[in-house]
């Protein structure tokens, strides 16, 4: 589809609904596994399902790095632990008045159109780490793919932008 149309981005996500990622060009699709960000470091129980993503960053020669936020970067926090709280999304149509309605037909159909968001907050990590636990991220992945949207770095089975044929894509 993409090399059809180079243009063209495929956003896709999850079964549940969540947003997964965007292919951006018939070569790279980038991705972002679901959960929240900003997850204490010294929080064991939580850590159980978190380790992996600790675990998975790469500084700009290849070494193991923890995926740990840097004094001043931003995370969002839930306001209840288990991120079930909702709102009605800052939208539009979800915050429209549909009770003031005059039908019934027209009051459900407009709640049928309100979006509901998880509540949360956004906070900045303290420039002074005695100040608040370490707190780790969930990282955002750029990779090479082939004529499928698979992840590959196989020589000549890349997608090239563009052209018909396939190619070489080494992403760093």
């Amino acid at each position: 589809l993409l090399t059809a149309n180079p243009r063209l981005f495929l956003f896709y996500g999850l079964e549940n609904g969540a947003f997964a990622g965007v292919g951006h060009s018939p070569r790279f699709a980038d991705y972002r596994e679901p959960g929240e960000s900003g997850y204490r470091l010294d929080d064991e129980e939580r850590m159980e399902g978190m380790q992996k993503h600790l675990d998975s960053c790469v500084d700009y020669s290849g070494s193991k790095v923890p995926c740990v936020l840097k004094p001043g970067e931003n995370y969002i926090e839930c306001i209840d632990d288990d991120c079930t709280s909702l709102q009605k999304c800052p939208d539009e149509e979800s915050q429209r008045a549909c009770w003031d309605l005059p039908t019934e037909e027209e009051r459900s159909f407009c709640e049928s159109k309100i979006k509901w968001c998880t509540l949360y907050v956004t906070k900045t990590v303290p420039a002074n780490y005695e100040e608040g636990p370490k707190r780790g991220y969930i990282p955002y992945t750029i990779y090479c793919v082939d004529t499928t949207g698979i992840p590959t770095q196989t020589p000549g089975q890349n997608s090239e932008s563009g052209q018909d044929g396939l190619g070489n894509c080494y992403h760093e």
